[in-house]
């Protein structure tokens, strides 16, 4: 179940209506394992592909994610620089929103439980 699948019309919409809509060309980086967590992305549209690298480079497929998924919350949850890599594999359209501006949307709609319930494991 994705994040759209367990917030309310309402509550998507008002993500989306605070964040700048961004449009991301198949494969660009939507940010790299390792930077800091000062955004989040909720894709609308397109698929992206999730991987971590290890220390020898190696890089780890861990998932492929598509519209209603927001992306990069773990980083933003616990202020820790980004633990995977996001990459679109089609275009892609997501509203990037700042990482205050997240934890605001997601305390005023007592959204907390959900978003840490949805934490993988590798974070």
């Amino acid at each position: 179940m994705n994040f759209r699948e367990l917030v309310s019309d309402a509550a998507w919409n008002g993500l989306l209506h605070r964040g700048q809509r961004r449009r991301y060309a198949r494969a660009a980086w939507l940010f790299r394992q390792g930077e800091s967590p000062g955004f989040v992305i909720a894709l609308t549209e397109g698929i992206v592909k999730i991987t971590q690298a290890a220390e020898d480079g190696t890089e780890t497929p861990l998932a492929l994610r598509g519209q209603g998924e927001v992306l990069g919350e773990i980083g933003v949850l616990l202020d820790k620089p980004r633990s995977a890599s996001v990459k679109a594999v089609s275009e892609c359209i997501g509203y990037m929103l700042p990482a205050h501006a997240f934890w605001g949307f997601i305390d005023r709609n007592g959204l907390t439980p959900t978003v840490y319930r949805r934490r993988p494991a590798h974070a």
